[in-house]
């Protein structure tokens, strides 16, 4: 993350003047490394923290006041961020095996942006705003003799914030680095069961601003 920092200052250090006012749009991808996805209940604990990838487009419209750029995005993600846990076969009795699997099928955001111009070339800015996502769950029953299961979907509906640098290429084209962390309100599948998502990640993008 900093020598993908230290590159965009680099090519935002050029004499040339920049125009950031107006649409733009691009393409993003990252990585999720932290945070908590998953369930309530009587299984072990996760076997790891919820990871994996995510990539999407994204589309916004700045205007510049002199130093500062203010603006609105939004996106739209799929993403293969989840984690696994298994049950404890002498704890359950009969049953041989149970798992669950958890994951964060896809999420879109609408966001509002706030930066500065340290230099002409380079923007520093926070941003955040609403977000809504699909979230699955799959359990899998190993009774020995056959393996039932299901799965679920949840649509939950949360915030993210995050914060970015952005830095033009060229008169058209710039690359953003950005960190986001999200969080989606519980859903509840019943009265003892609960699903819910916070997370973070990293990510690299491209816009072509027209």
């Amino acid at each position: 993350m900093r020598k993908a920092l230290a590159a965009m200052i680099l090519l935002a250090a050029t004499p040339a003047a920049a125009d950031w006012q107006g649409f733009y749009a691009g393409a993003h991808v990252g990585y999720g490394f932290s945070g908590n996805i998953g369930s309530s209940g009587w299984l072990n604990n996760w076997d790891r923290t919820p990871r994996g990838v995510i990539g999407g487009l994204q589309v916004g419209y700045d205007w510049q006041f002199g130093r500062f750029v203010l603006g609105v995005t939004g996106d739209a993600n799929l993403s293969s961020i989840g984690r696994f846990r298994r049950s404890d076969p002498a704890l359950i009795g009969l049953v041989t095996n149970m798992s669950e699997r958890a994951r964060l099928n896809y999420s879109a955001s609408i966001r509002a942006r706030v930066g500065f111009l340290p230099v002409d070339r380079l923007l520093l800015y926070v941003t955040g705003g609403p977000v809504v996502a699909q979230t699955m769950r799959t359990w899998l029953l190993d009774l020995g003799v056959r393996t039932d299961g299901e799965t679920r979907t949840a649509t939950q509906y949360g915030g993210t914030v995050g914060l970015g640098a952005e830095a033009m290429i060229t008169d058209k084209i710039s690359a953003t680095i950005e960190w986001r962390y999200t969080a989606l309100r519980p859903y509840l599948f019943g009265p003892d069961d609960s699903f819910s998502f916070q997370g973070q990640d990293v990510r690299l993008g491209v816009n072509y601003r027209f």
